[in-house]
């Protein structure tokens, strides 16, 4: 390459890089920025570009490596040529290893995601080691294109069709938390090529990227060549619907955020969304505010698909009780007046089919924990649903904890009719998955209680100062 073409495309990246730190506020003076470096060429055009930048923008650097051991030899050669290359250009490095087959047999993800989870997990953990405030990753306009036309294929709707953002947060399952920057993302990869030739860098070339094996590499390969014979600039067509798709988003989330305090609820256990708020949303809304959920929960949305979000958005719609598993771990339950998004808990051993409760004494039952003793009424019993008063008469019957059966009925307090017990759960909106959980204390086989629920009829109280059976549910869901 010339001289005078080198010098101007050298200028070129460097201003495009500068300028994308000081939008980003990025790189304030003494800031560490840390270097995502495979050893390829964007990478490597990407780090030795910030070395020269370091006298003009006051920054410091630190690159990371990781060799995920995936080509035997040739990872250990990359490893090598980073190591070779930081040397020479005064840059520190942290190197590591990782297993990233065993990872992906264990996770059941592809390979392709195991590595990108265990390289972001990585590099979170560099990052908080040196107090750098964002990773710096070779992303180019190719990748951008690439990335789109995949989400595209797998219908992933507008969220996806933005591609990788200049900026993004990521967090990890462990909770670890990583800012993620690409400044090349409007630089073409003939450029970052270019570069490398011009400084004489020699990169190392990935020979998996040659494999057909790998979805990426197949639009590559074969899709994107085909394509330029309907558009030879297909790659510039599908970087402007990403900026399109990316405008539309923003005002979309931009919508969400403004009633996100009115439309959700956040606790330990996950996101509540008013119902018939949700339902009065457009769709396009709806579809934004459960990826925020999602998001939340997860820290990213890799995984959610099209049919995800419209599954989410049918049980939003129908009857309480239906729920869905999602990726993550997660599970989505329509109920009387919220939508829950929670993580899924571990399979519970069902409750004993019996279990007695004496009096005095205490009795587990499941995941609930219960007490009963003898004491005197008091004048103004504070109200709890977690408390039942007995006549102290009920303590000479056999008292049991158990769940509901078919044909089971009651008398519920302040009525005088039996009614199924079925019928009164869903009358009193309770969810489904309680309902064959729910413990029922019973004397000699008649309900007395649905434990935190309601009352029967049997069970009335004795006056101030007489001598109650006190019965007190101590650790439970209620």
């Amino acid at each position: 390459m010339p001289s005078t073409e080198a010098s101007r495309l050298t200028a070129r990246l460097h201003r495009r890089i500068a300028d994308f730190l000081r939008a980003r506020k990025l790189a304030p003076s003494r800031s560490v920025l840390l270097v995502g470096i495979s050893g390829g060429p964007d990478s490597v055009a990407l780090l030795h570009a910030l070395a020269s930048l370091r006298p003009s923008l006051s920054f410091r650097l630190h690159a990371a490596h990781l060799n995920h051991r995936l080509r035997g030899n040739e990872s250990e050669a990359d490893a090598g040529y980073v190591r070779d290359l930081c040397r020479a250009l005064d840059i520190p490095l942290t190197i590591e290893s990782a297993e990233v087959e065993a990872y992906r047999r264990r996770a059941r993800l592809s390979l392709e995601e195991a590595g990108r989870h265990i390289r972001y997990g990585f590099f979170a953990t560099v990052a908080k080691k040196v107090g750098a405030q964002a990773v710096l990753l070779g992303h180019t306009a190719d990748d951008q294109a690439e990335t789109v036309l995949m989400h595209l294929l797998r219908g992933s709707g507008l969220g996806g069709l933005r591609g990788m953002e200049a900026v993004s947060a990521w967090r990890g399952a462990s909770g670890a938390t990583l800012v993620v920057a690409r400044p090349l993302l409007t630089t073409r990869r003939r450029e970052t090529h270019d570069y490398c030739t011009a400084h004489r860098l020699a990169p190392r070339r990935d020979s998996s990227n040659r494999s057909l094996k790998f979805f990426r590499n197949r639009v590559r390969l074969e899709l994107l060549p085909a394509l330029r014979s309907y558009n030879p600039r297909i790659e510039d067509a599908l970087l402007r619907m990403a900026e399109g798709a990316s405008h539309a988003d923003d005002y979309l989330k931009e919508q969400v955020a403004a009633l996100w305090k009115s439309l959700a609820t956040l606790s330990k256990e996950g996101i509540s969304l008013e119902k018939d708020a949700f339902a009065k949303l457009p769709l396009a809304l709806q579809t934004v505010a459960l990826q925020r959920a999602l998001a939340h929960l997860r820290g990213n949305l890799e995984g959610i698909e099209w049919e995800h979000l419209a599954a989410m958005r049918e049980i939003a719609a129908g009857p309480a009780g239906r729920s869905t598993s999602l990726p993550g771990g997660l599970r989505f339950e329509a109920g009387y007046r919220e939508l829950t998004l929670r993580r899924e808990a571990p399979p519970q051993a069902p409750p004993p089919s019996e279990t007695p409760l004496a009096v005095p004494g205490a009795a587990a039952f499941g995941e609930w924990s219960f007490t009963a003793k003898l004491t005197a009424m008091p004048k103004s019993p504070r109200p709890s649903p977690n408390v039942l008063w007995l006549d102290a008469a009920w303590a000479e019957r056999r008292l049991t904890l158990r769940v509901r059966r078919p044909g089971d009925r009651f008398t519920p307090s302040g009525m005088r009719a039996p009614k199924k017990l079925q019928d009164f759960m869903v009358d009193a909106k309770l969810p489904r998955s309680l309902r064959d959980r729910l413990p029922l204390l019973c004397a000699d086989g008649a309900i007395l209680w649905l434990v935190g629920l309601r009352a029967s009829a049997l069970a009335s109280r004795p006056k101030a100062g007489q001598r109650a059976l006190r019965v007190t549910l101590l650790v439970g869901l209620h």
